[in-house]
């Protein structure tokens, strides 16, 4: 065995008796009555860029598979002649998962699992982003690009405003679950919403079945 290898193994034994001796009991009291709580000398600066780093990672890589899966399976749904369906069910089926895992996420006691859930959430709402852009191409006509642009610029804003949303809920209600609580709630609506999509008299034929 190494010594590189010898060294890991060693870290990450002291890391596990570290984090076991931790009196997590206090932490959490903390985290309760003010909505944040300090972790001292628990991990070393370079412990904590790798396990950040990692952490951080697991969602943009379950959003970045999302995006491949979300636009294949529009495209099979389309190409077996159901328009409509091919935009509202990945859709739907997107914002349905991630409204369930917030839900989960905000009672995972366990680090790794609330990283998971939250994972999967931002899976469930990248599922949304191939039929968002294609029903814009469907309605749009020559103002296409404009419609796009405003649905962007919502996003843009809306993710802004979130940031601001997160402390403000949590002064207002002294519950950091309410955050979760009400993007929960906004994922059921837009998965109610994109029932809806498409179903004006002028879309009411399915369009021709790609080759």
């Amino acid at each position: 065995m190494s010594t590189a290898t010898n060294a890991n193994t060693v870290s990450a034994m002291n890391i596990d008796s570290r984090v076991d001796a931790y009196p997590w009991s206090s932490v959490s009291e903390h985290l309760d009555a003010h909505g944040w709580a300090m972790v001292k000398k628990l991990l070393t600066t370079s412990e904590c860029d790798a396990v950040a780093g990692l952490y951080a990672a697991i969602p943009l890589l379950c959003g970045a598979v999302a995006n491949w899966i979300s636009g294949a399976t529009v495209d099979a749904i389309y190409r077996k002649g159901h328009w409509k369906r091919s935009r509202r069910l990945p859709a739907m089926f997107g914002f349905g998962l991630a409204c369930v895992a917030l839900i989960a996420a905000a009672f995972m006691p366990s680090l790794v699992g609330f990283v998971l859930l939250f994972a999967l959430a931002t899976f469930g709402v990248d599922l949304t982003l191939s039929p968002s852009w294609t029903v814009c191409a469907d309605i749009g006509g020559r103002y296409v690009g404009a419609l796009s642009g405003a649905m962007n610029m919502m996003g843009s804003l809306s993710s802004f405003g979130s940031a601001i949303l997160f402390p403000g809920l949590f002064a207002l209600t002294g519950n950091i679950k309410s955050y979760f609580y009400l993007a929960a709630f906004l994922d059921l609506v837009a998965m109610s919403c994109w029932g809806f999509v498409l179903n004006e008299s002028n879309f009411d034929s399915e369009l021709p079945v790609l080759p």
